[in-house]
């Protein structure tokens, strides 16, 4: 397990020449890893209006070829956008599980599309959970032999749907290639309102970090974790995971 004292988060799509140029000296000279994260603002890749689905794709493909200097480890992907969580977060489930299954069959096409625009081996593709039912972003990973990227605040806050942390682990272990670490919460008032948060530091919400960490250690886990959190609670979390599970700084 490699925490982000060993690699680098790059987004692609705001990163010049020079600033790629010199990121790529970087890796070079101090040793780090890679990881791209691919445009998502404004992207659409499971819309059923086709321009808009295709422009989504190729707004990607452009982003790897762009970026195919650093040399990525893997390019996290947003199977979805925020319609899609717009969509499954209304409250008529009994409509909604198929809008998500319809969403996802457009999600697979676009995936594939991008897996044979960019030329790209489909592991270096992480289909990140977002805000979209885990087993459907699951089966699109295995539907195109892409790699999984765990988001935890995602899935702590309910984005993923009616699972907890374990079991997301266990489902995107086999194929799991980085974390995206934070912490998160989703909890009912007595009044019956809803408090979601995510991107906290790690001991702010309902991560069980000691139990999360020590399992990514138990399964050999070699991959990359980013915190996604400006740099005082990432260094406050830092200083969290270092004194409940010291063994994942040796």
């Amino acid at each position: 397990m490699e925490l982000t004292l060993d690699s680098i988060h790059a987004m692609p799509g705001s990163l010049s020449s020079d600033r790629l140029r010199e990121i790529s000296e970087m890796r070079n000279s101090m040793g780090f890893t890679v990881s791209a994260h691919l445009p998502l603002w404004a992207l659409e890749p499971a819309f059923s209006n086709e321009r808009i689905r295709s422009a989504s794709v190729m707004t990607c493909v452009e982003a790897i070829e762009a970026t195919q200097e650093i040399e990525p480890e893997y390019y996290v992907f947003h199977a979805t956008g925020a319609l899609a969580a717009e969509f499954t977060r209304l409250p008529y489930p009994e409509y909604t599980v198929h809008i998500a299954a319809a969403m996802g069959s457009f999600a697979l096409k676009s995936l594939r599309e991008i897996i044979e625009g960019s030329g790209l081996d489909s592991r270096k593709i992480a289909v990140e959970s977002v805000e979209f039912p885990l087993e459907i972003t699951r089966g699109l990973a295995g539907e195109t032999d892409c790699s999984l990227l765990l988001d935890t605040g995602h899935v702590l806050a309910g984005y993923s749907g009616r699972v907890d942390l374990a079991e997301a682990l266990d489902m995107f272990l086999p194929r799991m290639v980085g974390v995206h670490a934070h912490d998160g919460l989703r909890r009912e008032n007595q009044d019956g309102t809803i408090v979601v948060k995510d991107h906290l530091p790690l001991g702010s919400g309902d991560m069980r970090v000691s139990e999360f960490f020590g399992s990514l250690l138990k399964a050999g886990f070699k991959g990359p974790v980013v915190f996604e959190l400006p740099i005082e609670d990432a260094l406050r979390s830092l200083e969290v995971l270092r004194s409940v599970v010291p063994d994942a700084f040796e």
